[in-house]
């Protein structure tokens, strides 16, 4: 695997870094859900142009859910990323159908047992999720799909299919990642 299409995705996990640091939680939502979806878009079938919702839910639990702690499905945190992308609210079309409880963030030490607490004295479905523990989680998450690629013939191809197109920024120094301007 080209090890561009890996250091792409260290900027963005950078900017989650800083909004985190300057306590801008909307914008660390915004840039942990596009980037899943980017990531999840390198492991979808070849061929396929556009990641589905299919591909963010598979991709999530493969990579994300598994030994993260979080109280929360594959499909809510579609959910979650629907309302958070669309309308940075945690609405979404799924959870108004009630194929998912909404996604509350708590942040601080053990905020999101309290908030759940409170949650769980309403009627609303509604889950309570630490955001710093998924931010760790979707970390852990990006580390254990590139690292699966060393090993994982087609999942290479995939990702390797995709390269070409691959966002870059170009400085008067060397490219940080390769571009859709390279030739595939």
């Amino acid at each position: 695997m080209n090890v561009f299409v890996g250091l792409q995705f260290l900027e963005p996990l950078r900017a989650i870094e800083l909004c985190w640091e300057s306590r801008l939680y909307g914008p660390v939502l915004v840039l942990m859900y596009s980037t899943i979806d980017a990531v999840a878009w390198l492991s979808c079938p070849l061929g396929q142009p556009e990641v589905k919702r299919s591909d963010f839910v598979g991709w999530v639990d493969r990579y994300l859910i598994p030994d993260s702690g979080l109280q929360c499905t594959a499909t809510e945190l579609y959910a979650a990323r629907c309302g958070v992308l669309h309308s940075l609210t945690p609405d979404s079309g799924i959870s108004r159908k009630g194929d998912a409880r909404q996604i509350y963030y708590a942040v601080g030490p053990d905020r999101a047992r309290v908030l759940q607490y409170a949650i769980d004295n309403s009627s609303e479905p509604i889950v309570a999720v630490q955001l710093d523990l998924l931010l760790r989680a979707s970390r852990h998450a990006f580390t254990r799909f590139f690292e699966s690629a060393a090993t994982d013939e087609d999942l290479t191809r995939r990702i390797e299919s995709r390269r070409s197109r691959i966002f870059a920024t170009y400085t008067d120094s060397i490219p940080t990642t390769t571009t859709a301007l390279d030739p595939p």
